[in-house]
């Protein structure tokens, strides 16, 4: 299964040069009984592990992240870090458009900034 050998594949990159505290975050995420253990209090060893957890076992972005945030907890943070984690795996365009709806935001008023300082003229 796909998402086994991803998973082994994390804890063994981290066993080689990693600090014992790292390779021990990452059992959490690669062992069976990850999905009931996980936490998301904001704390960044659960962050981290929640995160690795839903974005390596889930088929797309949109249902790593929205995994992510139904689990409760400090939403904000763990539903961010997956967005970037699973934008990571799949690519930005499968991120839901909600997840980018700020990005866009921000680059409208970059342009409508830029636009108001050349007087609508190319710079």
């Amino acid at each position: 299964m796909e998402t086994e050998r991803t998973r082994g594949t994390l804890l063994g990159l981290a066993c080689g040069d990693a600090p014992d505290e790292l390779v021990e975050a990452l059992r959490v995420v690669s062992s069976a009984s990850a999905r009931t253990h996980l936490q998301t209090t904001g704390y960044v060893v659960h962050t981290l592990q929640t995160v690795l957890h839903d974005a390596v076992t889930a088929d797309s972005a949109e249902e790593a992240i929205v995994t992510a945030v139904n689990r409760g907890g400090d939403t904000d943070t763990v539903g961010a870090v997956t967005g970037a984690v699973a934008g990571a795996r799949f690519g930005h365009d499968s991120l839901p458009d909600q997840a980018t709806a700020g990005e866009r935001a921000a680059q409208r008023e970059e342009l409508i900034e830029r636009l108001a300082c050349t007087g609508g003229r190319k710079s």
